[in-house]
């Protein structure tokens, strides 16, 4: 797909000047084995087969040969306000509505505290459209987070001030298995309230499974990954965002737009 994008700019008369590429923390390996604490992207490249080198390396040799600058990014767990694919804010939404509704608390679903980061997709795109345009961003590698660390349970609070709902105790529960089996709810959640979001497989995405990954549902421990983004700030990018804000910003979003319902 990436090949089937540039090839077209770089054969004809466009003038291609730079291309960002998004990765992340499986091009450290976290998916297959412990990592470096923190992670660098000074760090060895890790030996395993990903699509991610495949594009890295193409898109570095077609700059090198075209003229072109690249950058490649590294952006931890990323959420935000658009719904789908794997952002697990509308998941965390759906959920506690569907709770909400049939009179249940919104205790945490996941398993062991563990400590991580994330990055917002609004910061994301400001790093991108930073790259674009600095020298020092030129042919480099970026890992990419908001500039703080997070753990569930301390943020549960104010996203479930945010949703209207009430906190409870810890309820282990797969996310995506439970909002499967109460789709009806959901329906009449949408119904309820005329949410715009009554496809709920595109507003969810598959942000219910990467919820329960991200949750470390049935897991002994959560998962260990945290970046270094002192490259990123010594390049010259130091904006940050305070992670719980971010949540509670995105979510409070989806109310607005009517596509969870409001809090009461």
């Amino acid at each position: 797909m990436l090949h089937n994008v540039i090839e077209p700019l770089i054969s004809g008369k466009s003038a291609l000047k730079h291309v960002s590429i998004l990765q992340g923390t499986k091009a450290y390996g976290v998916h297959l084995h412990p990592i470096a604490i923190p992670a660098r992207e000074s760090d060895p490249r890790d030996n395993h087969a990903n699509f991610f080198f495949d594009q890295q390396d193409y898109v570095r040799d077609a700059a090198e040969k075209h003229g072109f600058t690249y950058t490649v990014l590294r952006p931890q767990l990323v959420t935000g306000k658009t719904p789908g694919a794997l952002n697990v804010l509308p998941a965390i939404g759906v959920y506690a509505a569907i709770r909400r509704e049939k009179g249940e608390a919104f205790g945490f679903p996941g398993g062991p505290s563990f400590v991580w980061e994330m990055a917002d997709a609004d910061l994301v795109g400001q790093v991108m459209a930073w790259a674009a345009q600095s020298p020092q961003a030129a042919n480099e590698i970026f890992n990419i987070t908001n500039g703080d660390v997070f753990e569930w349970r301390s943020v549960w609070p104010a996203m479930a001030k945010t949703l209207g709902v009430n906190v409870g105790g810890d309820e282990p529960t797969n996310v995506a298995q439970y909002i499967r089996d109460n789709a009806d709810v959901w329906a009449k959640i949408v119904a309820k309230y005329g949410l715009a979001s009554g496809d709920l497989r595109s507003f969810v995405g598959q942000g219910d499974q990467h919820a329960d990954f991200a949750f470390a549902s049935g897991a002994p421990a959560g998962p260990v990954a945290f970046v270094s983004t002192v490259k990123l700030r010594k390049a010259g990018f130091n904006a940050a965002v305070d992670t719980r804000d971010a949540f509670c910003d995105a979510l409070q979003s989806f109310i607005d737009r009517k596509l969870l319902p409001p809090a009461l």
